[in-house]
């Protein structure tokens, strides 16, 4: 990011403080005008006592070269701290025919904001999108406005996590997803045998020992199915395993990555008892994974676990099908509010691919099991987006491939951070902020308001 921006010849600022990384959270940028004066404002949300807070305070506030006089703040002054008040979770709209400000779209937010900002009149009536189905509870996990792409108008883009599962049956059951990185190695094979401790393979597709240095095996199907090891030590047909887990079912695996005691399933040296892999266990080797951080019950604390798994073994999960549903129900229900304000703006609608895992049935469970596509960033014409790191073919992420049939493959940038914000259940969009320069236009609001 630091050199695309810099090679713009933009400015680039990053936050120094600890334990809060999500500008985006922490405020809107904007401006605030009257005839003759215009002062760009960071809206400042309700979220007090977070690091963010006095660092923008600090750092935002005072003499800009936009503005060599004062940049302002706006804040709604109560003592209060709701995350979905945050500013992943406002918007607002491209200019609209009789709306030529745009209007605000907000998810599900506290009434003192949501007031606040109705009572600022010139981009009103707010748009109000339910956001209680989702873990954070912000309308960046589903949805955001573009105007990059082949087409030149703006375009309201959705997560379609009906798309996620399709593209998951259209590639090989052995393709892994949440490998380390687009180079990481790939080798797939059935083992002919294997013990308490070990995989054999007598005819691998290459040397374990010469070929690259392997650190995780996955059995995706036949004997000893849904385990992934850590590689240990390897002969030219051997592998010798030191910890395992094991996720039998989606509902293991997503109680495991929101913390629960109960759900991480963790052994030391050995394969299960009773799946020790045999002859026809089909596996992948890989060089490396992404991780989870879960709670491990043996110690009480945070380890990493990884995240490696097969396309095969997500396709014929139906709890994972039925997560993908409620998510695509969700989603068009804020289609259904968002899309009629939209109309004759000359605008259309894009997708992006999207998984999402929780309890379909529960409150503010659900949370972008693969990087969330749509929670990107534009800037200078581009897209930056989180690497999604998909199944591949011919050693392409298809999730990446849609992206960019989707937008032009020369308007997006992939950008891995999956440690540092999607396994803290945010991405690209969370841990990024944009000041721009508004037209003339919206500067003179009082002669464009409705």
């Amino acid at each position: 990011m630091r050199g695309l921006v810099l090679s713009a010849g933009a400015a680039n600022v990053i936050t120094t403080t600890s334990l809060d990384q999500w500008p985006q959270d922490a405020w809107e940028f904007g401006i605030s005008s009257t005839p003759g004066r215009t002062m760009p404002v960071a809206f400042e949300t309700l979220r007090l006592g977070r690091p963010l807070q006095p660092w923008g305070r600090a750092n935002l506030l005072g003499p800009t070269p936009a503005d060599p006089n004062r940049t302002g703040l706006i804040y709604r002054q109560i003592d209060d701290n709701d995350g979905l008040a945050y500013g992943g979770n406002l918007e607002v709209t491209p200019p609209l025919p009789n709306h030529p400000l745009g209007r605000i779209v907000v998810g599900t937010m506290p009434a003192a904001q949501t007031t606040f900002l109705a009572r600022q009149q010139v981009q009103g009536p707010l748009i109000e999108l339910n956001t209680n189905w989702l873990l954070v509870g912000h309308i960046d996990e589903f949805m955001a406005f573009a105007s990059v792409g082949p087409t030149p108008a703006w375009q309201v883009v959705w997560s379609d996590p009906l798309w996620g599962m399709n593209l998951l049956n259209s590639v090989p059951a052995e393709e892994p997803l949440f490998y380390d990185s687009p180079t990481t190695e790939l080798m797939f094979g059935t083992a002919t045998g294997g013990s308490a401790n070990t995989l054999l393979d007598d005819t691998p597709g290459v040397d374990f020992t010469t070929g690259p240095a392997w650190q995780f095996v996955r059995i995706y199907d036949g004997p000893g199915a849904r385990q992934i090891a850590e590689i240990v030590d390897r002969t030219p047909n051997t592998l010798t395993i030191g910890t395992v887990w094991r996720f039998e079912h989606v509902e293991e695996l997503e109680n495991a990555i929101l913390g629960g005691l109960t759900a991480v399933t963790r052994r030391f040296g050995s394969w299960f008892a009773g799946n020790e892999p045999q002859g026809g266990s089909r596996y992948a080797v890989v060089t490396g994974a992404k991780m989870w951080s879960m709670i491990d019950p043996q110690i009480s604390d945070f380890v990493d676990v990884p995240a490696l798994i097969t396309a095969g073994e997500l396709d014929v999960d139906s709890r994972l099908a039925v997560r993908s549903n409620a998510a695509w129900n969700n989603i068009v229900l804020a289609q259904s509010a968002l899309n009629p304000a939209l109309a004759g703006s000359g605008g259309f609608t894009n997708f992006v691919p999207a998984l999402y895992l929780g309890d379909p049935d529960s409150a503010r469970s659900m949370f972008a099991y693969i990087p969330g596509l749509v929670n990107f960033q534009e800037w200078n014409g581009q897209l930056w987006m989180p690497r999604p790191f998909g199944p591949r073919v011919s050693g392409k992420d298809v999730f990446e491939t849609a992206v960019e049939n989707a937008f032009g493959a020369a308007n997006v940038h992939f950008i891995d951070n999956w440690d540092t914000y999607h396994r803290l259940f945010g991405e690209v969009h969370c841990g990024t902020n944009v000041i721009r320069d508004p037209p003339a236009e919206y500067q003179q609001w009082w002669e464009n308001a409705p």
